[in-house]
Protein backbone atom coordinates (compact mmCIF):
# COMPACT_ATOMS: atom_id res chain seq x y z
CA UNK A 1 0.00 0.00 0.00
CA UNK A 2 1.57 3.64 -0.66
CA UNK A 3 2.29 5.66 2.31
CA UNK A 4 0.40 8.61 3.44
CA UNK A 5 1.86 11.67 3.20
CA UNK A 6 1.89 12.25 7.12
CA UNK A 7 -0.89 15.33 8.05
CA UNK A 8 -0.15 18.47 9.75
CA UNK A 9 0.20 19.02 13.34
CA UNK A 10 0.76 21.68 15.84
CA UNK A 11 3.53 20.90 18.11
CA UNK A 12 2.06 20.95 21.05
CA UNK A 13 -1.73 22.66 21.69
CA UNK A 14 -1.55 25.92 21.46
CA UNK A 15 -2.07 28.09 24.73
CA UNK A 16 0.74 28.11 26.81
CA UNK A 17 2.62 30.71 28.51
CA UNK A 18 6.60 31.49 27.93
CA UNK A 19 6.89 30.06 31.46
CA UNK A 20 5.09 27.30 30.98
CA UNK A 21 6.90 26.42 27.51
CA UNK A 22 10.63 24.95 29.11
CA UNK A 23 9.79 25.86 32.62
CA UNK A 24 9.68 22.57 33.18
CA UNK A 25 11.56 21.16 30.67
CA UNK A 26 14.22 17.78 31.59
CA UNK A 27 17.55 17.42 29.88
CA UNK A 28 18.75 14.32 28.93
CA UNK A 29 22.79 13.74 30.22
CA UNK A 30 24.78 13.80 26.75
CA UNK A 31 24.14 11.23 23.88
CA UNK A 32 26.69 9.25 22.17
CA UNK A 33 29.83 7.50 24.12
CA UNK A 34 31.48 10.56 24.89
CA UNK A 35 30.68 10.66 28.57
CA UNK A 36 33.88 12.65 29.65
CA UNK A 37 31.79 16.18 27.92
CA UNK A 38 28.60 17.87 29.39
CA UNK A 39 25.12 18.19 27.55
CA UNK A 40 25.60 21.29 25.25
CA UNK A 41 22.46 23.01 23.90
CA UNK A 42 22.47 25.92 22.09
CA UNK A 43 19.85 29.11 21.89
CA UNK A 44 19.79 31.48 19.25
CA UNK A 45 17.74 33.98 17.45
CA UNK A 46 17.08 34.44 13.65
CA UNK A 47 14.90 36.98 11.38
CA UNK A 48 13.08 35.51 8.46
CA UNK A 49 15.26 36.12 6.19
CA UNK A 50 17.68 34.11 8.14
CA UNK A 51 19.53 37.01 9.98
CA UNK A 52 21.69 36.68 13.41
CA UNK A 53 22.10 40.32 13.87
CA UNK A 54 20.90 43.63 12.50
CA UNK A 55 23.18 46.45 12.64
CA UNK A 56 25.99 43.90 14.31
CA UNK A 57 23.86 43.26 16.87
CA UNK A 58 21.78 40.37 18.33
CA UNK A 59 19.74 42.27 21.05
CA UNK A 60 17.59 43.70 19.03
CA UNK A 61 15.77 40.90 16.87
CA UNK A 62 14.21 38.66 19.80
CA UNK A 63 11.06 40.22 21.61
CA UNK A 64 9.97 39.65 25.21
CA UNK A 65 8.96 36.24 24.92
CA UNK A 66 12.57 35.42 23.56
CA UNK A 67 14.23 37.13 26.25
CA UNK A 68 11.75 35.34 28.62
CA UNK A 69 12.65 31.54 26.82
CA UNK A 70 16.40 32.68 27.33
CA UNK A 71 16.29 33.62 31.08
CA UNK A 72 14.43 30.34 31.44
CA UNK A 73 17.06 28.35 29.14
CA UNK A 74 19.86 29.97 31.34
CA UNK A 75 18.22 28.84 34.61
CA UNK A 76 19.00 24.80 33.48
CA UNK A 77 22.44 25.34 32.31
CA UNK A 78 25.33 25.17 34.88
CA UNK A 79 27.57 27.29 32.63
CA UNK A 80 26.75 29.61 29.59
CA UNK A 81 29.46 29.78 26.81
CA UNK A 82 29.70 32.52 24.55
CA UNK A 83 32.68 33.98 21.67
CA UNK A 84 34.80 36.68 23.30
CA UNK A 85 33.23 38.69 19.56
CA UNK A 86 29.55 37.98 20.93
CA UNK A 87 30.88 40.08 24.20
CA UNK A 88 32.29 42.63 22.25
CA UNK A 89 29.77 43.53 19.84
CA UNK A 90 27.43 44.55 22.78
CA UNK A 91 26.71 44.58 26.64
CA UNK A 92 25.03 41.77 28.03
CA UNK A 93 23.74 39.67 31.21
CA UNK A 94 24.42 35.91 31.41
CA UNK A 95 22.42 35.28 34.02
CA UNK A 96 19.06 33.61 34.98
CA UNK A 97 18.05 37.24 36.66
CA UNK A 98 16.88 34.90 39.69
CA UNK A 99 15.14 32.22 38.25
CA UNK A 100 18.75 29.98 39.54
CA UNK A 101 20.27 30.00 42.58
CA UNK A 102 23.28 29.75 42.16
CA UNK A 103 23.27 31.37 39.17
CA UNK A 104 25.30 29.73 36.61
CA UNK A 105 28.79 29.89 35.64
CA UNK A 106 29.32 32.98 32.66
CA UNK A 107 32.43 31.66 30.80
CA UNK A 108 34.03 33.37 27.72
CA UNK A 109 35.95 31.70 24.66
CA UNK A 110 38.61 33.82 23.93
CA UNK A 111 41.67 33.08 21.33
CA UNK A 112 43.43 36.03 22.26
CA UNK A 113 42.99 36.64 26.24
CA UNK A 114 41.64 40.21 25.10
CA UNK A 115 37.76 40.18 26.73
CA UNK A 116 36.17 43.36 27.34
CA UNK A 117 34.65 42.55 30.67
CA UNK A 118 33.36 45.56 31.25
CA UNK A 119 30.21 44.95 28.25
CA UNK A 120 28.92 41.84 30.85
CA UNK A 121 26.40 42.99 33.17
CA UNK A 122 26.21 41.64 36.89
CA UNK A 123 29.76 41.33 36.70
CA UNK A 124 30.74 38.37 39.77
CA UNK A 125 34.07 37.37 39.65
CA UNK A 126 33.89 33.88 41.44
CA UNK A 127 30.54 32.93 38.32
CA UNK A 128 33.13 34.67 35.27
CA UNK A 129 35.29 32.22 33.82
CA UNK A 130 37.55 33.63 30.96
CA UNK A 131 38.79 30.27 28.84
CA UNK A 132 41.94 31.54 27.33
CA UNK A 133 44.89 29.47 25.34
CA UNK A 134 47.87 29.20 27.98
CA UNK A 135 50.42 31.72 26.00
CA UNK A 136 47.59 34.06 26.28
CA UNK A 137 47.33 33.75 30.24
CA UNK A 138 50.85 35.63 31.14
CA UNK A 139 50.99 39.29 31.00
CA UNK A 140 49.45 42.78 31.52
CA UNK A 141 46.11 41.55 29.95
CA UNK A 142 45.83 38.48 31.77
CA UNK A 143 46.73 40.14 34.98
CA UNK A 144 43.83 42.49 34.48
CA UNK A 145 41.55 40.29 33.54
CA UNK A 146 42.32 38.05 36.49
CA UNK A 147 40.57 40.78 38.55
CA UNK A 148 37.08 40.57 37.37
CA UNK A 149 37.26 36.87 35.99
CA UNK A 150 38.84 33.55 36.78
CA UNK A 151 41.17 32.43 33.96
CA UNK A 152 41.35 28.99 32.39
CA UNK A 153 44.40 28.32 30.89
CA UNK A 154 44.27 25.37 28.28
CA UNK A 155 46.55 24.30 25.36
CA UNK A 156 46.78 26.40 22.01
CA UNK A 157 44.97 24.62 19.68
CA UNK A 158 46.31 23.95 16.02
CA UNK A 159 45.70 26.82 14.51
CA UNK A 160 45.51 28.97 17.28
CA UNK A 161 42.73 29.59 20.24
CA UNK A 162 41.20 27.05 22.17
CA UNK A 163 40.10 23.26 21.68
CA UNK A 164 36.31 23.97 21.87
CA UNK A 165 35.96 19.94 23.47
CA UNK A 166 38.61 20.52 25.55
CA UNK A 167 37.04 23.49 26.76
CA UNK A 168 33.79 21.56 27.34
CA UNK A 169 35.49 18.69 29.40
CA UNK A 170 37.13 21.55 31.26
CA UNK A 171 33.71 23.12 32.43
CA UNK A 172 32.26 19.30 33.31
CA UNK A 173 35.49 17.90 35.03
CA UNK A 174 36.90 21.28 37.08
CA UNK A 175 33.72 23.09 37.85
CA UNK A 176 31.11 20.06 37.51
CA UNK A 177 28.80 22.02 34.56
CA UNK A 178 26.63 18.71 33.82
CA UNK A 179 24.73 21.10 31.14
CA UNK A 180 26.46 23.93 29.23
CA UNK A 181 24.12 26.65 27.14
CA UNK A 182 26.25 28.15 24.30
CA UNK A 183 24.53 31.58 22.95
CA UNK A 184 26.97 32.58 20.35
CA UNK A 185 28.24 33.85 18.17
CA UNK A 186 27.62 32.09 15.27
CA UNK A 187 31.34 30.64 14.47
CA UNK A 188 31.71 28.71 18.14
CA UNK A 189 27.89 27.96 18.09
CA UNK A 190 28.69 26.26 13.82
CA UNK A 191 31.63 25.07 15.84
CA UNK A 192 29.74 23.20 18.23
CA UNK A 193 27.56 21.81 15.66
CA UNK A 194 30.23 20.79 12.93
CA UNK A 195 32.24 18.86 15.45
CA UNK A 196 29.14 17.07 16.83
CA UNK A 197 29.64 18.70 20.39
CA UNK A 198 25.92 20.00 20.35
CA UNK A 199 23.25 17.90 21.69
CA UNK A 200 19.90 20.23 21.52
CA UNK A 201 19.05 23.63 19.02
CA UNK A 202 16.85 26.08 20.56
CA UNK A 203 15.81 28.24 17.98
CA UNK A 204 13.66 31.46 17.75
CA UNK A 205 12.84 32.96 14.60
CA UNK A 206 11.23 36.45 15.00
CA UNK A 207 8.56 38.21 12.70
CA UNK A 208 10.70 40.66 11.35
CA UNK A 209 13.37 40.93 7.89
CA UNK A 210 16.52 42.44 8.19
CA UNK A 211 17.03 44.35 5.18
CA UNK A 212 21.10 43.80 6.22
CA UNK A 213 23.03 43.83 2.39
CA UNK A 214 24.12 40.57 1.66
CA UNK A 215 27.87 40.64 2.56
CA UNK A 216 26.88 42.07 5.97
CA UNK A 217 24.27 39.05 6.70
CA UNK A 218 25.53 36.82 9.36
CA UNK A 219 23.56 33.33 9.72
CA UNK A 220 22.30 31.91 13.03
CA UNK A 221 25.52 29.20 12.69
CA UNK A 222 28.64 29.72 10.14
CA UNK A 223 29.68 26.00 9.87
CA UNK A 224 32.83 25.38 6.95
CA UNK A 225 31.44 25.14 3.61
CA UNK A 226 30.73 21.51 1.91
CA UNK A 227 29.72 18.42 3.38
CA UNK A 228 26.74 17.12 3.64
CA UNK A 229 24.07 19.42 5.74
CA UNK A 230 23.69 18.68 9.46
CA UNK A 231 19.95 16.67 9.78
CA UNK A 232 18.02 17.60 13.13
CA UNK A 233 14.67 16.08 14.40
CA UNK A 234 11.84 18.86 15.93
CA UNK A 235 10.67 17.92 19.30
CA UNK A 236 8.70 20.67 20.07
CA UNK A 237 7.55 24.20 18.28
CA UNK A 238 5.33 26.63 20.07
CA UNK A 239 4.28 30.69 19.54
CA UNK A 240 4.17 33.26 21.35
CA UNK A 241 3.94 36.90 20.95
CA UNK A 242 4.13 36.64 17.34
CA UNK A 243 7.83 34.40 17.89
CA UNK A 244 8.15 31.16 16.67
CA UNK A 245 9.91 28.40 19.47
CA UNK A 246 11.38 25.87 18.05
CA UNK A 247 13.22 22.76 19.78
CA UNK A 248 15.44 20.32 17.92
CA UNK A 249 17.79 17.25 18.62
CA UNK A 250 21.00 17.60 16.99
CA UNK A 251 21.64 14.36 14.74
Amino acid sequence: MPRRPEGLRLYPPPALRVREIYGDLSLPQRGGGDAGLPFVFLNAVSTLDGSASISGRAGGIGGRADREVMRVLRSLADAVLIGANTLRAERMSLSSEGRRAPEPLAAVLTSTGEVPLENLLDLDRERTLVILPEPAASGAAAEKLSKSARLLPLPKATGGGVDLREALRALLEGFGARRVLIEGGPRLSGEAIYRHLADELFLTVSPRISREPPEALRRPFELPPGGPPVGCTLLSAHAAGGELFLRYRLQ
